[in-house]
């Protein structure tokens, strides 16, 4: 059978059928995985489908195959669709297309069925993604089936197999301490990634939208799975709509990599197990969706405690979130005070909500590692999907305090899709010369609001005296302002609130925050507040020198000990000196999980 150009290794024509209204099935790999390890699936497809018609698949080999890929998903799924431009460059050739997907694959998956359908257009993509045009030959796909897909991206938590634990903690060593913009591919896999991220929005976007189209998703999971569990599969907040557009599969007695295995294994003789995985994939290839609802499990039995229902009735949200040496209870009182502006101005207290999540304590040495401080990122851009699941028609705002300033900096400046509309910022430990003014222009932010503090000096010392080191990527805002507040008439600095590095949060100052998320008003500055301590501005200058003393004398005090100890100042000397050295631990232990 005549094809007009040169295709995509991994491509295999059919060998009878027509020319027109043929069937392509796309079949992708997962992790370290490859199309010989799915040739069960490749194979179970090709029968089930197969027609007078004729069918080709496609069984690429991905940069994934490899444990140490380099290579973004972005990057792979721009590359997958050059592949299915060329394989369906007759626009006659296909009249329907299946896509099927195994962990990660089943992402990729996912996602480019969502660009190929335009929805980069309507929420926003991050890298390469971002220009790409819509496909004429998405409107073919008519299934997307996912072997153990991790739709909302794996995460290191106790219930992961040894395996699958070392792994994913490995990669995310190597992913957060990279140096360059370049990561692991399974690093861009994980809960709150970019990637990940971005297609769970479109993908919520699609849902949305009434005219575009929506091709049934089937999901095979295994009940043994250790890497992927239903609520990673099934994305609950994204699946608001409780519409059977999600149908869940369970594969009885089958972990991840088995998934894809439908002949006999060694723990499997007679191929029951296997036999039965095939069954159940024929199935979600072929059935109906009356049929295939009979054979899925009802999603409220798949979690113990699903999100709620969305509410297109709320109009304004606000989230609060707390900074670094807080539990953060403060949120909640400055979100009350929203709300009762909100009523107060005669808007209705139901249009209002706000999200005082917490992701925790955090102390200010895990402060300073950038791949702590970006884990706490994708926690917030979680919760940011969450949000827009649960207020579709939402504007959102934005109150920080010291790391909550950093999360969101972070957070616009990785994510392209977010959006937020009133932004106020207090002990803010972002960098002094971040690039506001671009966030302005694109409308990604309306407006923002720096509470500049007179003696802060957790700011003034510590991330101002990291602002020259680029990789740490925070700075002194909080206590020297943003330099483009000069020149960008939407930033506003209040100079100065009066006190350290909780003064622009003080209960004093809460009916101003709550007046600006409602109303726009820029909050007062104190008027017994007119300049900042001579001394910490002073500090603020040589803080980089005076960061490097500290770090200096706490990493000379266990060699002097140990020094000491094997010294010649006799058993009582050198038991003191044991005791001193036990001391000084215990406050460093003291100083890692609580200051």
């Amino acid at each position: 059978m005549p094809i007009a150009t040169v295709m995509p290794l991994g491509f295999q024509p059919g060998q009878h059928g027509m020319e027109k209204d043929r069937t392509l099935v796309v079949v992708l790999h997962g992790w370290r995985s490859s199309p010989e390890r799915l040739r069960d699936v490749a194979r179970a497809a090709s029968t089930a489908l197969d027609n007078p018609g004729g069918l080709d698949l496609f069984v690429p080999k991905m940069p994934q195959s490899r444990w140490y890929s380099f290579k973004s998903p972005t990057e792979i799924t721009a590359a997958l669709l050059r592949d299915l431009d060329r394989i369906c460059q007759d626009p006659d050739r296909y009249s329907r297309i299946f896509l099927v997907g195994h962990s990660i694959g089943a992402v990729i998956a996912r996602r480019l069925f969502l660009i190929a359908i335009g929805m980069n257009q309507v929420v926003a993509s991050e890298g390469v993604l971002n220009g790409e045009p819509a496909r004429p030959w998405a409107i073919r796909v008519q299934r997307i089936v996912t072997l153990a897909g991790l739709n909302r991206g794996w995460v290191r938590s106790g219930r992961l197999g040894w395996q699958e634990s070392l792994a994913t903690s490995l990669v995310a060593l190597v992913g957060h301490g990279w140096v360059g913009t370049s990561a692991p591919t399974l690093f861009s896999f994980r809960r709150g990634a970019p990637f990940v991220v971005h297609t769970r929005l479109q993908w919520l976007a699609l849902q949305r939208d009434a005219q575009a189209h929506k091709p049934l998703v089937v999901q095979l999971l295994g009940t043994q799975d250790d890497l992927v569990g239903p609520d990673d599969a099934v994305d609950f907040a994204v699946d608001g709509t409780g519409d059977g557009g999600y149908l869940y599969i369970e594969l009885p007695e089958t972990d991840h990599p088995a998934a894809v295995i439908f002949s006999p294994r060694p723990d499997d003789p007679n191929g029951a197990r296997g036999d039965g995985r095939r069954r159940r994939f024929v199935a979600a290839l072929t059935e109906s969706h009356e049929a295939l609802e009979r054979m899925s499990v009802d999603r409220r039995f798949l979690a113990d405690t699903l999100p709620l229902a969305a509410e297109p009735g709320v109009e304004r949200v606000v989230f609060v979130i707390h900074g670094i040496r807080d539990d953060g209870y403060w949120t909640r009182r400055i979100g009350q005070r929203v709300r009762e502006a909100a009523e107060a101005a005669g808007l209705s207290a139901d249009s209002n909500r706000t999200i005082t999540a917490t992701y925790g304590y955090f102390a200010m040495l895990p402060f300073i590692w950038p791949w702590i401080r970006r884990e706490k990122v994708e926690w917030l851009m979680d919760q940011y999907v969450a949000a827009v699941a649960q207020y579709p028609k939402a504007q959102f705002s934005y109150v920080g305090h010291s790391n909550g300033t950093y999360l969101l900096a972070r957070a616009l400046q990785d994510y392209p899709a977010a959006h937020f509309h009133n932004v106020l910022f207090a002990g803010s430990v972002v960098r002094r010369d971040y690039r506001w003014k671009r966030l302005i222009d694109q409308s990604r932010i309306r407006h923002l609001v720096n509470m500049v503090a007179t003696a802060d000096w957790v700011v003034a010392i510590f991330p101002s005296g990291l602002e020259p080191l680029r990789g740490f990527d925070v700075g002194g805002a909080g206590f020297g302002g943003f330099k483009e507040a000069a020149i960008a008439p939407t930033i506003s600095e209040v100079r100065y609130v009066r006190g350290g590095h909780g003064a622009g949060i003080a209960e004093r100052h809460w009916p101003g925050i709550a007046g600006y998320i409602v109303h726009g008003a820029i909050p007062a500055s104190d008027p017994d507040a007119a300049r900042q301590s001579r001394l910490l501005r002073a500090a603020a200058r040589v803080s980089s020198l005076l960061l490097a003393g500290i770090v200096a004398v706490f990493g000379f005090l266990p060699f002097y000990f140990a020094y000491e100890h094997v010294g010649d100042g006799g058993a009582y000397w050198g038991a003191g000196m044991a005791g001193l050295a036990f001391a000084y631990f215990l406050l460093l232990r003291f100083v890692v999980t609580r200051v």
